[in-house]
């Protein structure tokens, strides 16, 4: 199947760096990318709010990044790992159940 694609001059020497780079033709690239999921699908969103957000978010964080607003691998890892206890502990606290008064008072009385 042919496909003709209307690019700016910027994005083909884009892609064809990129196929260059990998030892690729054009062709073997682009069919690379779609093969293997590296193409965002459109249809993987719910409306085109839902997709401007998320090019927002990209944006953002690519915005974050060249200003040098970026954390360390040990800070991220600090951060995750107290997000982890506090979510567990969170959960533990969701999950205990008191006793109801009757299986207290039967506790206390047996002891």
């Amino acid at each position: 199947m042919a496909l003709v694609l209307d690019l700016s001059p910027e994005a083909e020497a884009r892609i064809r760096m990129n196929a260059t780079v990998r030892g690729q033709d054009v062709t073997e690239y682009i069919t690379a990318l779609t093969e293997n999921d590296q193409v965002i699908d459109l249809t993987e969103f719910e409306d085109q709010a839902d997709f401007d957000d998320s090019v927002a978010g990209v944006r953002e964080g690519l915005a974050d990044l060249e200003a040098g607003r970026t954390f360390s691998l040990e800070e991220t890892f600090a951060f995750l790992e107290k997000d982890k206890a506090e979510w567990r502990r969170e959960q533990a606290e969701k999950h205990s159940r008191p006793q109801p008064a009757a299986e207290s008072q039967s506790a206390a009385e047996s002891q």
